[in-house]
């Protein structure tokens, strides 16, 4: 990994790991913030990539985890089921 993108090591792997759950589940994700990087001296514009790279991956995975797999009906059944089972 170039050294220079230290500051964003976590992001850069996080938004990986996002749109393999996407490419898991059988999502055809596309990647439209996505562009070829063009060399550049001024490590920001890499940096800036990553980042929104990142804020959309995570939206996208949040609204996809909410939706489409409505977690807070599986929670709420989760929590009904628990409250359940401490009555028996």
């Amino acid at each position: 990994m170039a050294t220079f993108l230290d500051s964003v090591k976590e992001k850069r792997l996080d938004t990986g790991k996002y749109i393999n759950v996407f490419r898991e589940c059988g999502v055809d994700l596309k990647c439209t913030w996505a562009t070829n990087f063009e060399y550049t001296a001024d490590e920001r514009v890499y940096i800036e990539k990553v980042e929104i790279a990142h804020r959309i991956s995570s939206k996208k995975l949040f609204e996809f985890i909410m939706n489409e797999h409505k977690f807070m009906e599986r929670l709420r059944y989760a929590k009904m089921s628990d409250t359940k089972l401490a009555n028996c």
